[in-house]
């Protein structure tokens, strides 16, 4: 996690250097709703994890790098859930995780914009599990707890007094093998769907 920071860091002070960019900074405070799966090759069965919908919220920061594109990047601390299914027997596994975008957006107009990039994901903590043990660390699951692969998706923005009201879908394609041991032909990679509503406040509103 502390790597994924600190590149943040790095990005948001290099594209932040310009007097430009500086005065046009956009910060968005959003709302998210999350939804994982998990594609899975496992032994006995096909399907042990499947992703519920969870619920979390976060900071968004875009940096202009034109009259129609610009970077974003920030934060969202959200909920990670999921049934696990073992012989049979399901339990609720939830836990915490913050989801790292690196997208570029391009507005076609003052509404529409398109989002194209990447994501770094990291799981914070344990899993509270509804079964026994109680809790259970992403070791004790086998998975890794940080993913990483592509974005995309579709955002609208709509002019809300001195802000902008930002509602986007977009859709995170897990590019990480997840299983720590693959030696049995174990296999499992996360995708996310995620929801954000908020308000953008900043220079060149869209």
């Amino acid at each position: 996690m502390n790597r994924i920071v600190q590149c943040l860091v790095i990005i948001i002070s290099l594209l932040a250097t310009g007097a430009t960019a500086r005065a046009n900074m956009r910060i968005a405070l959003v709302g998210a709703g999350t939804m994982p799966t998990a594609t899975e090759t496992l032994t006995p069965s096909n399907r042990i994890l499947e992703g519920q919908i969870g619920y979390g919220a976060g900071v968004l920061i875009g940096l202009p790098l034109g009259s129609h594109m610009e970077f974003e990047t920030g934060g969202i601390y959200g909920q990670f859930i999921f049934d696990r299914t073992i012989a049979g027997a399901t339990t609720l596994l939830a836990g915490w995780n913050v989801h790292v975008p690196f997208v570029f957006n391009y507005w076609f107009n003052r509404h529409i914009a398109l989002s194209v990039g990447g994501f770094a994901d990291s799981g914070i903590g344990k899993f509270s599990n509804s079964g026994t043990p109680t809790t259970l660390s992403y070791g004790d699951l086998g998975i890794r707890n940080v993913n990483y692969g592509l974005e995309g998706g579709l955002g609208f923005s709509f002019p809300l007094g001195g802000a902008s009201l930002i509602i986007d879908g977009r859709y995170s394609y897990g590019l990480r093998e997840m299983r720590i041991d693959t030696s049995i032909g174990q296999s499992t990679i996360i995708n996310n769907v995620v929801g954000l509503v908020g308000l953008r406040f900043g220079g060149g509103h869209k």
